[in-house]
């Protein structure tokens, strides 16, 4: 939204009335959300299992003389998919379980991330959300 200037609030002339694209944006976003009927408890949960969020880390190299790439894809809800792993590391801090200190980042905290993200896909799929995940690798040899 920001990129196509409708967070900007300079106004533009409609109609000779100044307008500002943000106080456009926002009442476009309240006139929706005010005339869509709130969810049932069972819409909810079917809604949840659906595809609302993708998230990809793509990492490029060399080893033996070989461009090697890796891509590596989520798919799934994006509330089971943040939530869970915030959930599991409040957990363990409350359990003694991250011994590190400092301001860090999850990863850097975690000392055993495969068994983090084994667990995590575990209790994600047990509490009825699906995800997948896409693996690809290339190698290309240099000629």
């Amino acid at each position: 939204m920001s990129l196509s200037g409708l967070t900007s609030d300079y106004p533009l002339n409609i109609n000779d009335n100044p307008v500002s694209p943000r106080d456009f944006a926002l009442a476009v976003l309240l006139a929706q959300k005010a005339s869509r009927p709130a969810m049932s408890e069972e819409e909810l949960k079917e809604f949840l299992k659906g595809v609302t969020a993708c998230a990809a880390t793509e990492l490029h190299g060399r080893k033996d003389g070989k461009d090697i790439s890796y891509v590596g894809r989520v798919a799934g809800n994006m509330a089971p998919l943040t939530a869970i792993p915030l959930i599991m590391g409040a957990e363990m801090l409350a359990k003694g379980e991250v011994s590190k200190k400092g301001i860090m980042v999850a990863e850097e905290a975690i000392e055993d991330a495969d068994k983090f993200v084994k667990e995590t896909v575990k209790r994600i799929r047990e509490d009825g959300f699906g995800f997948t995940v896409r693996e690809d690798l290339t190698v290309r040899e240099e000629y």
